[in-house]
């Protein structure tokens, strides 16, 4: 199974060096995941290749035209696609939707940038997520994250029984209480004067106990 995604962005080469560096670039190298990144500015208007203008009854800042973004979505849209906003008014990006993403056969994210988008364009995208309360430049970072975050089920898919997959079965890699792990510490040593603690180095270690 290869998930396939696209990537729509004013800044391709964000997102280009972290998905080709570490265990992203392997999984691209494996097969199980192909990533392809599309420059939206290919999609402008005019001869300037515009793709952002004022907002409708003034206001600070950009918007994005919703021209050159239906036009990017609609060249690799696909029936099994599921295309994705980034966007702070969308759900919180968890867990579980991570899982569930990956087990869509296409996905394509869609970068916003500027004062955010224009508001017709949500009725072309199927899901609207976002990283946070916070505020960022635009959408690569939080596409990024969820790309790293559905790279892990990815992984875990892979080794999964073909039944189980076929049926839309989840694997949970960890269990939900486990998502963030215990602290851990590298082999007894001494580190600028101080040395670990006396459990440490006393022999094996018994499991860290877990709350439900």
């Amino acid at each position: 199974m290869t998930l396939e995604i696209d990537v729509l962005t004013l800044f391709p080469a964000m997102i280009a060096g972290p998905l080709a560096e570490s265990i992203p670039g392997r999984i691209q190298e494996q097969g199980l995941a192909t990533i392809r990144i599309h420059d939206l500015r290919e999609f402008g208007l005019g001869r300037h290749k515009s793709v952002d203008d004022t907002p409708y009854g003034g206001g600070a800042g950009m918007v994005m035209r919703v021209e050159p973004l239906v036009a990017a979505i609609e060249s690799v849209r696909r029936p099994d696609s599921t295309v994705i906003l980034l966007d702070p008014a969308g759900e919180v990006f968890r867990h579980e939707r991570a899982a569930d993403l990956a087990l869509r056969g296409h996905l394509v994210f869609i970068c916003a940038r500027y004062e955010g988008v224009d508001e017709r364009i949500r009725a072309f995208v199927d899901l609207e997520l976002s990283i946070g309360d916070y505020v960022l430049t635009g959408g690569e970072l939080p596409a990024l994250v969820v790309i790293s975050a559905t790279r892990s089920w990815i992984c875990s898919l892979s080794s999964a029984p073909p039944s189980v997959i076929a049926q839309g079965g989840m694997i949970l890699p960890i269990r939900p209480h486990m998502i963030v792990s215990i602290t851990h510490c590298c082999v007894a040593c001494r580190v600028l004067g101080s040395c670990s603690s006396g459990r440490l180095s006393a022999g094996p270690i018994r499991p860290w106990p877990m709350s439900p």
